[in-house]
């Protein structure tokens, strides 16, 4: 098999939250995923999408684009470090590829601008705000997918879904997933092949 970074692209879409300018959170969560997956070395694409600023008596709808005014300034902080991430610093966010997108795209536009500029097989996408609890076994994943024609998605199992393997493979007909892969079927995030 491949080396891990050359079969995967970590993309992460992130919009602005109370907590900019820090970039604690998209380090944590970055950091949990690569090492949970053993994907440290992977190449990884940072979206961050634009806003729009409510104006006087317009209610502020963040997931819509439409921030409070106060919220401005700290997330163009917040993307300014991205586009200056030091690495010679040992930190999560080394080596990342900022996309800074200036209209509110969501973060299905901000995925769609991120895969044109994915170069790898498949695509590990996170959200800024989901950390990995659990160590996962990236490698094997990547080989069961490599390995197996028709498994093209794998997705983090929610509380909603439970912990068993088997659950999610009966409740999405999946059963040739028991046949043609032995990896556990739970803790896994959301990878996808780019077509």
């Amino acid at each position: 098999m491949q080396a891990v970074d050359e079969l995967l692209t970590i993309v992460m879409v992130t919009s602005p939250v109370p907590s900019n300018p820090s970039t604690a959170m998209l380090e944590h969560v970055l950091s949990s995923c690569t090492t949970a997956g053993g994907f440290n070395t992977c190449p990884t694409i940072v979206v961050s999408d634009g806003y729009r600023v409510a104006s006087a008596g317009q209610r502020p709808k963040p997931k819509a684009g439409r921030v409070p005014p106060d919220w401005e300034e700290p997330y163009e902080e917040f993307r300014h470090k991205l586009d200056n991430v030091d690495s010679t610093v040992s930190s999560a966010l080394s080596g990342v590829q900022h996309i800074r997108v200036l209209e509110h795209k969501g973060f299905a536009g901000c995925l769609h601008i991120a895969l044109r500029q994915v170069r790898t097989p498949f695509v590990l996408v996170l959200q800024h705000d989901r950390p990995c609890l659990r160590p996962f076994d990236g490698s094997g994943l990547l080989a069961a997918m490599l390995g197996c024609s028709q498994l093209k998605y794998v997705g983090l199992p929610t509380k909603a879904w439970g912990n068993s393997g088997y659950g999610i493979c009966t409740s999405m007909h999946l059963d040739f997933l028991q046949k043609c892969c032995t990896v556990p079927k739970k803790q896994i995030f959301f990878f996808t092949k780019v077509l």
